[in-house]
């Protein structure tokens, strides 16, 4: 009588569960990194409903040297751009419906760390929802106070208007001195949620089931 045929270890099985393992923690470490990024934002957006504008010059000279000055609000006054330049109007979402925002070019002093700063001015009025580009003429931006807010993080079609030699970042108006009636501003992120902590246990547990799965696989693959 001879002996049973020896089972051999699932090679092809423990490769696939592998890539699928580290795949998974991945996901979930990555959540876990946009966890501390959200708390972050979250907490300096709160910290901003009372803090009083700095100068822009004194802020962006700061960015001059390589400091962070995301989500630090300023004041701002703009030259008056000789030939007048047009403004930019692009679509954007906004708690789930979308709206156009209008962009405009603020020319800085010439003492300024740099030449120019891109301002959203605000919601186009009464355009939410609506799928054709609205038109708009507005004044060029006058007095601004706002929130400095990194360009790439708001949307890669604002990115693209800024100018050579500009800072990486948009001054996200929320007050103008005179006010344009044709703009609603709105400055901050309406809302933010923090879900990343669910999401990094979802992607946790299914790494953990994984295993469970594999493990179980491949005792009664050898035992039988």
């Amino acid at each position: 009588m001879s002996d049973a045929p020896r089972r051999r270890f699932p090679i092809g099985l423990t490769v696939a569960s592998g890539v699928s393992l580290v795949i998974l923690l991945g996901l979930g470490t990555w959540q876990m990194q946009r966890l501390a990024w959200k708390q972050d934002l979250i907490a300096r957006l709160e910290t901003l409903k009372t803090a009083q504008p700095k100068p822009i010059d004194e802020v962006l000279a700061r960015a001059k040297r390589g400091e962070t000055v995301d989500w630090v609000r300023v004041a701002a006054v703009c030259e008056q751009p000789i030939p007048a330049r047009p403004d930019h109007v692009r679509n954007a979402v906004r708690e789930g419906q979308i709206v156009w925002r209008v962009t405009s070019l603020c020319p800085l002093p010439a003492a300024s760390p740099y030449r120019e700063i891109l301002v959203d001015r605000g919601l186009v009025a009464n355009a939410s929802g609506k799928v054709e580009t609205p038109t708009v003429a507005l004044a060029p931006v006058g007095a601004v106070v706002g929130v400095l807010a990194p360009a790439a993080t708001l949307s890669k079609d604002a990115a693209a208007l800024l100018p050579d030699g500009a800072p990486s970042l948009i001054l996200m108006a929320e007050r103008e001195t005179p006010q344009p009636v044709e703009v609603v501003a709105a400055p901050l992120p309406p809302n933010l949620t923090n879900r990343h902590l669910e999401y990094a246990l979802t992607w946790y547990g299914l790494a953990g089931a994984l295993v469970a799965v594999y493990a179980a696989l491949v005792r009664r693959r050898m035992k039988a």
